[in-house]
């Protein structure tokens, strides 16, 4: 019974989402009573608008999604070096669940990682994996199918993660990077240097090093008691077949929309602590730990979005306490893996 009301709730937040988002932006602003306070910039004019170069580069995954990179060159108080100059050391900064790239540029350029390293020579690159904002486009798949939907970190690690890093290599003839992670961005390396064939030592090969912030390998731990009581009522199984049977966004975790990102920013806007209690049933108690002031900037671009099958690896892995890849089922996993 519980098991059934949560999936309720889960449905009925969905459908409420798909309404409102539907909503044009100045009628939400003008349904909450809310004046022009929400600047809603990418972020590419973020940086620049600090005052630092901006790049973007996209690259093209071996199973055809479109990725979006982002890449600080250098300071804000630095010209570009000559073509004979040695190139800058490469730092690769990798976002974590239901996140983006913009997470490294929280704060501005006197606190976010990715401001202060580029004012301290690095070449700064930020990545986007599959189904977020940044990273919406595949060579046949479209978005709004199913289909497009149909991954986890797994594809992360064997696809998203060495491809990005393979680009970048290539993009500033350098040979190695160093790599820092946050949260899913370490499991998704973690996952990477096991991949069979040498795969993995090849990867290997291209790093100078690994910095892991928040390190996940296991959740099996986890004490956060709604992911445990979502994990183990096993509402993943049963969410995505009950969303696609109602015709609900389905396969879409945390949707990226542009409409849902405003609408996040806008309450943000009229109720700062609503942010902060979010962020607390996620990460845990940490009241006063964050800038309250940063709230709207930060809805704006969270939920980063990912798939239901992604949020549902996660689930499995709660459930099993193990670093595995994701469970299809016996068969499901015979027919992909030769193993149950």
């Amino acid at each position: 019974m519980l098991r059934l009301l949560v999936v309720l709730v889960a449905l009925a937040w969905d459908a409420f989402l798909l309404v409102a988002v539907s909503l044009p932006r100045r009628i939400v602003r003008r349904l909450l009573n809310i004046e022009e306070r929400v600047d809603f910039l990418s972020l590419g004019q973020t940086v620049r608008g600090h005052g630092y170069p901006c790049e973007e580069m996209q690259v093209a995954t071996r199973d055809g999604y479109r990725l979006t990179l982002f890449r600080i060159p250098h300071g804000r108080h630095e010209q570009a070096r000559p073509a004979n100059a040695p190139p800058r050391p490469i730092v690769f900064l990798q976002h974590g669940l239901l996140d983006c790239a913009y997470t490294y540029l929280v704060g501005g350029p006197d606190r976010a990682l990715a401001y202060l390293l580029a004012d301290r020579g690095f070449d700064v690159w930020l990545g986007n994996n599959r189904g977020t904002r940044y990273s919406m486009a595949h060579d046949y798949l479209s978005p709004a199918g199913q289909d497009f939907w149909r991954f986890s970190w797994d594809e992360f690690a064997s696809f998203d993660l060495p491809d990005s890093i393979e680009a970048v290599l290539t993009r500033t003839g350098t040979s190695r990077l160093t790599y820092v992670g946050h949260s899913q961005g370490t499991a998704q390396m973690f996952a990477s240097l096991c991949l069979p064939n040498g795969d993995g030592a090849r990867l290997a090969a291209r790093l100078h090093g690994f910095v892991a912030l928040g390190p996940v390998v296991t959740v099996g731990h986890l004490t956060n008691r709604l992911f445990r009581a979502l994990a183990f009522l096993r509402v993943d199984a049963v969410l995505l077949p009950a969303a696609r049977l109602l015709g609900l966004s389905g396969d879409v975790f945390a949707d990226p929309s542009p409409q849902t990102r405003t609408l996040m920013g806008l309450l943000c806007a009229v109720c700062p602590s609503l942010f902060d209690t979010v962020v607390q049933m996620i990460c845990g108690p940490h009241r006063g730990s964050f800038d309250r002031s940063l709230a709207a900037q930060v809805a704006e671009h969270e939920p980063g979005g990912t798939s239901l099958q992604n949020a549902a690896k996660w689930a499995q892995a709660v459930r099993s306490g193990r670093f595995e890849r994701f469970d299809f089922g016996r068969e499901g996993n015979l027919s992909r893996y030769a193993v149950e």
